[in-house]
């Protein structure tokens, strides 16, 4: 598969000017950044930079104070005069946090299912099992208690309940911090293969280089203080994407890159 082309009639999701305050103290300035569908972006940058703000503010999880915030792919817009979710939105983003937040007295299988009560939706054995064996949880792990999981597999579980209803933006909050690197690169190369398959935009919180610059078409770097996106790198490898890519000195350069915008950035 080589590299996904990028679509130019119509953004995904698009920011502009966009301002965000908490208490008073201003955490977005005026961020402007525009994302393509199917586009594979992660956003980079020193803790407090509103990292996650911004991609609680593309959910509808945070309101935004002024400037405007569209999703074009799913007809939804946003600025300070018309806040919040559309209902027919629902579903169509979905969210992974760095914690994989399930319930713990639902199985594997009922935490999947959570979207479809929810939102009030018929219940698909089928997709929920589908969608389950995407992400590499076996049938025989259906019925277990989130306790009796490992850290791995509640994120693979994790992902799948916010795949489960199709969305077509997925939005994930550093979802691989807590893992070890073995088992990161290997849900790195999974998530891959999820969004080639389903043709999924996705915008990725990340503090690890590396990880970006091996997932990502575009590496957004973002400083603090306040919070705005300061530089755009694009990443021209091809996909899919081998761990071999990482030793390669093209990846280096790449890394490189990054890792002095940062710098600079945030001095």
């Amino acid at each position: 598969m080589n590299e996904a082309p990028l679509q130019k009639t119509s953004d995904a999701i698009n920011l502009k000017k966009v301002v965000k305050q908490f208490g008073g103290q201003l955490v977005l300035d005026a961020v402007d950044f525009a994302i393509a569908p199917h586009e594979f972006v992660s956003l980079v940058g020193p803790s407090g930079c509103g990292k996650s703000t911004l991609l609680r503010l593309i959910a509808g999880l945070e309101t935004i104070d002024s400037g405007s915030l569209s999703l074009p792919l799913i007809g939804r817009q946003k600025n300070p005069s018309t806040q919040g979710n559309q209902s027919a939105q629902i579903g169509e983003t979905a969210f992974v946090f760095q914690e994989s937040n399930l319930l713990p007295w639902l199985s594997a299988f009922d935490n999947v299912a959570l979207p479809f009560r929810i939102t009030g939706r018929p219940v698909d054995r089928d997709l929920i099992e589908s969608t389950l064996d995407t992400v590499g949880i076996s049938a025989a792990e259906f019925a277990k208690l989130p306790k009796h999981l490992s850290g791995g597999m509640k994120m693979r579980i994790s992902i799948a309940r916010a795949l489960v209803l199709k969305p077509k933006v997925l939005l994930m909050d550093e979802p691989f911090a807590a893992l070890d690197d073995l088992l990161r690169t290997q849900l790195n190369e999974e998530l891959l293969r999820i969004w080639a398959g389903d043709k999924l935009t996705i915008v990725f919180v990340t503090h690890n280089i590396s990880e970006a610059i091996f997932m990502s078409q575009r590496v957004a770097v973002m400083g603090a203080d306040p919070g705005r996106i300061h530089d755009v790198i694009p990443v021209s490898f091809d996909y899919p994407r081998e761990k071999s890519l990482k030793s390669s000195s093209d990846f280096a350069k790449c890394f490189a890159r990054v890792s002095q915008l940062l710098e600079e950035t945030n001095r």
